[in-house]
């Protein structure tokens, strides 16, 4: 058994899927071609999540204010959700379970933006 072929074969299937949109616009529509791999990624982690987190998009909110709009979220379904709309999500930082910001190409000045956006998110 070799475990790293199925992670060559997800690698190969996110690559695959990637641009798929992209190949219907003249020109490329940067917001529905970033939602779209956003989406890839989610159904991708989907699959290999246990039945108690859900995965999704949205906000982290508290008493005082809510975060920036996270791309991808997972949360824990037994905590109570304040909203849920298909993939979108508003839930309170006790039912987060991780987060993570799709990027599909990294600089210095995104990467800092990234990480001050997420680092301001209280747990």
């Amino acid at each position: 058994m070799d475990v790293s072929l199925y992670f060559e074969s997800l690698t190969q299937e996110i690559n695959s899927l990637k641009n798929r949109v992209r190949n219907f616009t003249d020109s490329p529509h940067w917001l529905t071609d970033g939602e779209w791999k956003e989406s890839v990624l989610r159904a991708i982690i989907k699959r290999h999540l246990p039945g108690s987190i859900k995965i999704g998009r949205g906000f982290v909110v508290n008493s005082n204010n809510s975060s920036k709009q996270i791309d991808v979220l997972l949360y824990d379904d037994n905590k109570p959700i304040l909203f849920s709309d298909g993939d979108l999500v508003f839930i309170t930082s006790d039912a987060v379970k991780g987060i993570i910001e799709v990027k599909s190409k990294v600089s210095n000045s995104n990467l800092l933006d990234t990480l001050n956006k997420l680092s301001v998110i209280t747990f």
